[in-house]
């Protein structure tokens, strides 16, 4: 199943996994970061740095089939 294998994904380039809720996830480097929420088989990623994460969307895209449609206009729960 494509969500395992995804979970596999980020767990091997060092996201981890929120405490809070199992659909968050966090990458740290020395100065920046990056949250990557997912919803059913949507995500939404969130950065301090716009390089780092078009970095991050580029791996992501490397590795499994995606698009990239647009900026976000409404989250729930947020």
């Amino acid at each position: 199943m494509w969500y395992e294998r995804f979970i596999f994904y980020l767990l091997q380039t060092k996201f981890t996994n929120c405490a809070t809720n199992p659909n968050v996830y966090i990458k740290y480097v020395p100065i920046h970061f990056v949250f990557l929420g997912l919803y059913v088989d949507d995500s939404i990623l969130v950065s301090d740095d716009e390089q780092f994460l078009h970095g991050i969307k580029f791996e992501f895209s490397s590795a499994f089939e995606m698009t990239n449609t647009s900026l976000i206009k409404f989250c729930l729960g947020i």
